[in-house]
């Protein structure tokens, strides 16, 4: 985020807690999606989405008062089923984040602290786990290299997609100690590798993990996103929502 210079005069602590406020839903747009409920419909043969969004702010959402018109499908999904207007996480980035929700445990027991740093303890059961073992095939497919493979959040996924070599925002680069061909996919990249996988599967009983990165910084979103708004943040989360309508 930009601090305005007449904000820089209260200092880096101001900044930073400015930073955290709007970096606590950093996983707010999640999901527990239960497709084809209908009750003509057997219930063994529901399948389970899970949508994660890295970074997306509430005020940029319609369904949380937003007028800009960056998430229309995120806005029909949310007035079709359960909407909380109170959502915090149990800590402001991606992997215990991610660790809390797939564990249903806090950081002190999953063992994911920080981003890079930490793995997913072997005696956590995730959710991916548990149904494997009620016979869903498992898959993930993750668009920020915060959860990679190696940091063990895969536990339970009989696939679990986060391979960043190919992406169009390759970029070779240090983080946190891990050297790292491609830190993040696009939206419309993560599709198709789940459209892949759901082509060939879509008569299993499955369960699905889709993780968003595109509005977390770098801003750059792609045309014609990057002029329709002013802000290219904005632009980010537009363009995202237009790709969880195509995964809808």
């Amino acid at each position: 985020m930009n601090i305005k210079n007449a904000d820089k005069a209260k200092g880096r602590r101001g900044g930073k807690m400015f930073r955290l406020q709007y970096a606590l839903p950093a996983l707010l747009f999640s999901m527990l999606w239960m497709i084809s409920c209908s009750p003509s419909r057997p219930a063994a043969q529901e399948n389970v989405v899970l949508i994660i969004v890295d970074t997306l702010r509430p005020d940029r959402l319609g369904c949380y008062g937003c007028p800009l018109g960056t998430s229309p499908n995120i806005d029909t999904l949310s007035a079709e089923g359960v909407h909380f207007s109170q959502v915090a996480t149990s800590a402001p980035v991606t992997s215990p984040s991610v660790s809390a929700i797939l564990t249903s445990t806090y950081p002190v027991f999953h063992n994911v602290r920080y981003n890079g740093r930490f793995f997913l303890s072997d005696s956590s059961t995730t959710l991916a786990e548990v149904l494997r073992q009620h016979g869903y095939a498992t898959r993930a497919f993750v668009g920020g290299f915060p959860l990679d493979a190696r940091f063990k959040i895969n536990q339970g996924f009989d696939v679990y997609d986060s391979d960043f070599s190919t992406s169009v925002k390759k970029k070779e680069r240090n983080w946190i100690g891990h050297e790292v061909e491609g830190f993040e996919r696009t939206a419309a990249e993560v599709n198709e590798r789940a459209f892949q996988w759901l082509n060939a599967h879509k008569d299993r009983k499955f369960f699905l993990l889709i993780h968003y990165f595109d509005p977390h910084w770098p801003y750059e979103p792609p045309a014609p996103y990057d002029q329709r708004f002013e802000s290219p943040y904005n632009g980010e989360v537009a363009y995202m929502d237009e790709h969880v309508g195509r995964l809808l």
